[in-house]
């Protein structure tokens, strides 16, 4: 440190003078300084105003030195931006939170460090996993932090609770890519989702609940996500008399077959148990169709089983009464905004306002038009959909609604990844099935354009899927 052990006036300053002098001999010297604002008032005597940022202003001004500092917005506010010739002289720029994809390929570029570091590996899948639950979760802090810290805790739990032999086979981790994703899992998820585990049920419980059961039935969105596969989630419960019947459960979009053979062969074995097998999206169709040989039937969705008039029995009182579009995302706000405005603008609705949700909680809008609703359950959603002129979403269940309540509705991409689907596989499907994939938009899209929807052929054919969807349960439930 140039500070410790300096006793007398001038020993600090020669300290750095001495070091300032030796690096002005090397070819294009740059000196990077972290936590810069520290430079004002270090190595000052008795409060007087000659400290670091004063004795660096000849190197500052002479140019041959280039000189890079890092702070934080409050730091460079509470202390750098008071020294208005330290402002003159640095020229100040913003590095933003990166996105999804950029903090993972910062991740890439970071996994050997940490595998060496924790004696582990992180599969296919893992890093991605981790980025987009921190994104999702943990919104009190920013990427990569917590997506590193994330990889950080997975990989030292990893190595201090290692598996082996039989317990290893027991569990099914084959190469840990499982206990990876099972600690991200926890990580994640309980802390924000504490209220949910309380009423989890065990599977020893389950297994009792269900022994004068004649079928148990499966589905929920993404339930049979490869990164997070769990037996249960099968059904492989209960006595083998049971009927096990799928109801349009989910498969995340993001697929490699290569890279997670491992994780597809338990997921085939276990649905050689389904006595009827149904997925909701067509991707689920061909992914099923290509790991084990087996059909699946495409079946809608359980809300859209229930037509608008029994959904009315649970929406709330209308909540606004002037006319406005209704924004629902659960993804990546501020890169739909002016896409948002614009179509507001066309559509003439002056009143715009988006739902509270755990990624819009510290959204910083650019727009004034935009408006923030807060401390909104199941019921308000429901109802500010039906009431809402237009519905701008990245949501599968906020699409849905909207084609119950036939609205005039804009889906998008929730993450800009580098997938063929983004994450949106599961609205797309539903927009091919009901032939509305022009109601599919990006920010290039010119939707002033796009025609209004005709619902009375959207409703023919949700009709025929209903018909389908119920025909599947009778005869599965019948058989």
């Amino acid at each position: 440190s140039l500070v410790a052990g300096t006793q007398y006036r001038g020993d600090f300053e020669k300290r750095l003078k001495r070091v300032m002098d030796s690096i002005a001999y090397e070819e294009k010297p740059i000196v990077y300084i972290d936590e810069i604002h520290n430079i004002i008032g270090a190595g000052a005597v008795n409060g007087g105003s000659f400290d670091i940022s004063n004795m660096l202003k000849p190197y500052l001004a002479a140019g041959h030195i280039r000189f890079v500092g890092a702070t934080t917005y409050s730091e460079y506010k509470k202390h750098f931006e008071k020294s208005k010739s330290l402002v003159r002289r640095f020229l100040n720029i913003d590095i933003k939170e990166p996105g999804i994809e950029d903090t993972i390929r910062i991740l890439k570029g970071l996994r050997k460090n940490y595998e060496e570091f924790h004696d582990v590996v992180y599969e296919d899948g893992v890093l991605e996993y981790a980025v987009e639950m921190s994104a999702k979760y943990m919104n009190e802090r920013y990427l990569p932090d917590k997506a590193i810290d994330l990889i950080d805790e997975a990989g030292a739990y990893g190595r201090t609770h290692p598996l082996r032999g039989e317990a290893w086979q027991n569990l099914g981790k084959e190469d840990g890519f499982e206990e990876e994703a099972e600690i991200i899992g926890k990580t994640a998820f309980v802390q924000a989702d504490g209220a949910i585990d309380k009423k989890a049920i065990k599977k020893e419980k389950a297994e009792r609940e269900i022994e004068d059961c004649d079928a148990i039935v499966c589905g929920s969105d993404q339930i049979w996500n490869p990164a997070s596969f769990d037996p249960v989630y099968f059904l492989n419960l209960g006595k083998e008399s049971l009927k096990r019947i799928s109801y349009a459960p989910s498969i995340n979009d993001d697929i490699d077959f290569e890279k997670k053979k491992h994780i597809y062969r338990r997921m085939s074995d276990c649905l050689k148990r389904m006595d009827a097998l149904s997925v909701r999206e067509d991707i689920g169709v061909t992914i099923i169709e290509k790991i084990s040989g087996f059909h699946a039937v495409q079946v809608l969705d359980p809300t859209l089983l229930l037509p608008c008039t029994e959904w009315d029995k649970v929406a709330s009182k209308r909540l606004l009464h002037k006319p406005y579009l209704i924004c629902y995302v659960l993804g990546e706000i501020a890169q739909q905004e002016e896409t948002i405005v614009r179509i507001a603008k066309e559509r003439g609705i002056s009143n715009i306002y988006f739902i509270n949700t755990r990624n819009t909680q510290n959204y910083q809008k650019q727009s004034k038009e935009l408006k923030e609703l807060k401390g909104i359950g199941p019921k308000e959603f429901v109802s500010l959909i039906k009431y809402a002129d237009v519905v701008f979403t990245d949501s599968f269940h906020a699409t849905a609604f909207s084609i119950n309540y036939q609205k005039e509705f804009f889906a998008f991409r929730r993450y800009q990844m580098a997938t063929e689907y983004g994450g949106a596989s599961r609205i797309q499907s539903i927009l091919r099935l009901l032939q509305l994939e022009e109601r599919f938009i990006d920010a290039k899209t010119e939707t002033s354009f796009i025609k209004l929807i005709d619902y009375n052929k959207v409703s023919n054919r949700l009709n025929q899927e209903r018909k389908k969807s119920y025909h599947f349960l009778k005869e599965a439930l019948n058989d």
